[in-house]
Formats: structure tokens, C-alpha cells, sequence
């Protein structure tokens, strides 16, 4: 009912408003493929009745009866004044409550729009989004929220209620398309201030990486000098003696995993020999004499640099490995003294007929 007389809807599948017929007249409502009121048709002579200019997510301007009104909207999107095409003539002057109710009335209630709310239906007096209506005397949603169950976070209580509006707080929020609460103002296509602020408040971003997680040449000289098994050698040493053991090979098209990481390996091997066996690593885990030359000598240390941080933060890749062997080829099983091999590496290009690295151990007597 409307001042009296009965009037009848036509609604599309996605439950929107688009034809009415009533008390002599009838109307004709188009929307974007969003939902986004455009404007209204009279069905019996097909002559636009009003019309809306969308500038953005908000109307700049409202065509009618062959005039322009324009908007002027506040930090919220409200809509706080018209004025007509000749710049001169104001023909609304609009105040609201908090949650959408009209302190001074408008002179057309189509032409008021509240918290960046783009509908208004006069004859039921409720604000009009794509996806749900707004009565502002309630100051809740008539729906509860389309998203479900899935729109709820425990630990954030605002989101318990699906009928709540803007977290209950429309002097600072507002949620334009009933779908999703907006720190002010939505305009062309940006939300000025982002999504709406949780009460529990967010975690603290994380501290930045440390050179040692992301700098390797911070990382080789920061850990060069320590001694990662607590005992003797430094992870220079240990570098030199990769550099020995390993001089000369390089990476081949079938390796299984980088020279770069084998070379890791066989420092993780060594810092765990060297603070198992102490002075007897010689005995139980020998290896050459350290060398601290040659072109491979920077990337040995940059290995044994790695092993050591990894050592320090409880990753290993070899688990108690404390002894390492090379082999002619992965089928090689070796003298291992019935110990299960914990890695292999390669096969790589070598100046030696020994291309795979094998890691194993302990040896107890």
C-alpha cells in the first residue's frame, strides 16, 4: 500500500525489485549486471521517468524530467545536498542520525542515499543494496548475511551477529553492497581507509629477516669464525676442508641434487664427527688437511657456512650422519661397516673415478 492504494512487484531471480504496477502508473527499474539501480522506464510509453548517472560505486548525478540534480556526499557517502544543473538551486538539504535516520527530510526520498547506500525504496522506507535492504529505523540488516557461517571468526565477536550492520559502527563503516563492511567512503572503485578494523587486534607483523636467513656473504662471514660442535675446528677450517675433498668436481645433468648441497652435507658430517668423536675424528671420520685455495674454495665455505646455520636452528639434512665416503656410483654400496646410509649425492664430473657422496655413521667401537 502507497498513500492508500495497492501496488504490485515484480522481482527477477536474484530476488531484486524491477517493475511495479499501482495506483494508475507503472515503472520499469534497470540495473547493471552488478545489481546498480541506472534508472526507471515508464512500460506505456517507454520514456526514461529518472534517470542515475553512475560516476562510480556512488551516483554523481540524477537525470529526471529533461533536468540534472547532482549529489554532495560526506565522509560516509551520504548524500548532504542537491543542487540542480544551473549551479544555483539547492533542491535537498539532508542531515542523518548514526544508523541512517533522516533528521531533516528531503523533498524527494529518491534522491537521498545514506552510508554510501545506493537505494532508497520510499514505499517501504528501507535502503536498497544488490544483495540486501537496509532499515535504517532498526539499524540492522533485514538479512542476515549472505556469506553464512563463513562470514563468522570466533574470535571476533562482531562477527557473531549476520544481521548486524557495519561491526555497529556507521560513523565510521559503512558496507555499500551488503556484503562486506568498509572503513568509509567507496569511491571510483577505491574503499578509503580499506576493510573494516577487527576489535581483537591484528598480530604484530613479524621481525625482518636477519642477514643470516637471507644474506649468504653476510652469513658466511658471521659464522666463519665460530665453532659449530663446541670443540675445534672452525667453520673456516671446515670450509678448507671441503674445499679438499671436494676440489675439482663440478655439477653434471644427472645428478640428483646440487654439488652446492652435497658440499653442505659433507660439512654437517664433519661439525657432527668433530663433536662426536673430538680429538679421534681423525680416527673414526678422517678427511685431508684443510684447503683454503682454488676457485671452489669461496663456494666449500659458503657450504660449511650453511651446515653451521643449520645446525644452530635444529635443521639437518643428514641426521647423525658423522662420517661421509665416495663412491664410483650409486650403486656402490661400499665399505660402510653395516652402517644404513643416511644420503647420496651425485653422480657429479670429478678428476677422480669417485663421483657420488655418501653420508653415514656413527662408528662406535
Amino acid at each position: 500500500m502507497n498513500n492508500g492504494a495497492a501496488r504490485s512487484y515484480v522481482y527477477n531471480a536474484l530476488g531484486r525489485e524491477v517493475e511495479w504496477h499501482g495506483d494508475g502508473r507503472a515503472s520499469e527499474d534497470l540495473t547493471d549486471l552488478a545489481g546498480h539501480y541506472l534508472g526507471s522506464v515508464d512500460p506505456s510509453t517507454g520514456a526514461w521517468t529518472g534517470e542515475r548517472i553512475p560516476g562510480s560505486s556512488i551516483y554523481l548525478a540524477w537525470y529526471v524530467n529533461g533536468g540534472t540534480t547532482f549529489f554532495h556526499y560526506n565522509a560516509l557517502g551520504s548524500s548532504m545536498m542537491n543542487t540542480h544543473q544551473d549551479g544555483n538551486t539547492v533542491s535537498n538539504d539532508v542531515l542523518f542520525y548514526p544508523w541512517g535516520q533522516m533528521w531533516a527530510s528531503p523533498v524527494n526520498d529518491y534522491f537521498q542515499f545514506f552510508g554510501n547506500i545506493e537505494g532508497w525504496d520510499w514505499e517501504i522506507g528501507e535502503g536498497v543494496t544488490p544483495n540486501r535492504y537496509y532499515p535504517n529505523y532498526q539499524g540492522r540488516w533485514l538479512s542476515p548475511d549472505p556469506a553464512g557461517l563463513k562470514a563468522v571468526k570466533l574470535d571476533d565477536p562482531q562477527t557473531w551477529n549476520m544481521y548486524a550492520y557495519v561491526r555497529n559502527n556507521p560513523t565510521t563503516n559503512t558496507d555499500p553492497t551488503g556484503l562486506a563492511c568498509v572503513a568509509g567512503l567507496t569511491l571510483f572503485g577505491s574503499h578509503f581507509g580499506g576493510r573494516c578494523a577487527s576489535d581483537t587486534p591484528p598480530p604484530p607483523p613479524p621481525p625482518p629477516p636477519s642477514p643470516l636467513q637471507t644474506d649468504q656473504k653476510a652469513r658466511t662471514a658471521l659464522m666463519a669464525p665460530t665453532r659449530p660442535s663446541s670443540r675445534t675446528e672452525t667453520v673456516y677450517q671446515i670450509g678448507g676442508i671441503v674445499n679438499a675433498e671436494t676440489r675439482g668436481m663440478k655439477d653434471s645433468k644427472s645428478e640428483n641434487v646440487p654439488l652446492s648441497k652435497a658440499r653442505e652435507e659433507i660439512a654437517e658430517v664433519r661439525i657432527n664427527g668433530d663433536q662426536l668423536y673430538g680429538d679421534k675424528v681423525g680416527k673414526y671420520a678422517g678427511m685431508q688437511p684443510p684447503n683454503y685455495s682454488g676457485p671452489d674454495f669461496q663456494a666449500s665455505l659458503d657450504a660449511a657456512a650453511n651446515a653451521a646455520y643449520n645446525k644452530l636452528i635444529g635443521v639437518s639434512d643428514t641426521g647423525d650422519a658423522t662420517n661421509y665416503q665416495m663412491t664410483k656410483s650409486t650403486d656402490d654400496t661400499g665399505p660402510f661397516y653395516g652402517l644404513p646410509i643416511y644420503t647420496t649425492a651425485g653422480p657429479y664430473l670429478s678428476p677422480t673415478p669417485y663421483t657420488v657422496i655418501n653420508t653415514y655413521g656413527p662408528i662406535i667401537d
